[in-house]
């Protein structure tokens, strides 16, 4: 690899990923007391913590295949804390979302999926495009496996501890 092939890998130091693990802390937080005010059901802390953690670890894995494959330039903390990154202003909108549309109306699902998830997407490529320094292809198909990864790892942890979103 000669020097303009070269990349600077940024690193981060352990302050970086305690406030990440404390911004994930605070809105899991957040949510549990936002679906707890909406649907008056007491909170599962297994849902809470579980789903989005395991979900999370899921995409990234799904993610670092890929990368491994296309031998991309981007190491396995690169994509953990762009995905967490992603689902921590994605949770954000949800409760958002949330609460405006329960004082407004009774909260369509199809919306989360028309403004949550698309927004999340875009975030996600330019984290990978700014950040990891790949083209923006990669970073759509890098993104879209990533979010795949999440909603099938979800899914089966739901499915194996028996966690049902609050309100269902």
């Amino acid at each position: 690899m000669d020097a303009a092939q070269t990349r600077k890998i940024p690193t981060r130091s352990w302050g970086f990923w305690i406030v990440l693990v404390f911004l994930f802390t605070i809105v899991i937080g957040l949510t549990m007391w936002k679906d707890w005010w909406l649907t008056g059901e007491e909170p599962n802390i297994l849902f809470y913590l579980i789903v989005p953690a395991g979900s999370m670890l899921g995409g990234v894995l799904c993610m670092f295949w890929v990368v491994k494959v296309r031998q991309l330039p981007l190491t396995f903390l690169e994509l953990l804390a762009v995905v967490i990154g992603v689902n921590l202003v994605m949770q954000g909108m949800e409760i958002v979302l949330k609460l405006i549309y329960h004082l407004v109306w009774e909260y369509p699902g199809w919306l989360y999926i028309a403004i949550v998830f698309p927004i999340g997407f875009l975030l996600g490529v330019y984290g990978l495009v700014r950040w990891g320094g790949i083209k923006w292809g990669a970073a759509a198909v890098l993104m879209a496996v990533g979010l795949a990864g999440e909603l099938l790892t979800a899914g089966l942890i739901s499915s194996i501890f028996g966690l049902t979103t609050p309100g269902s």
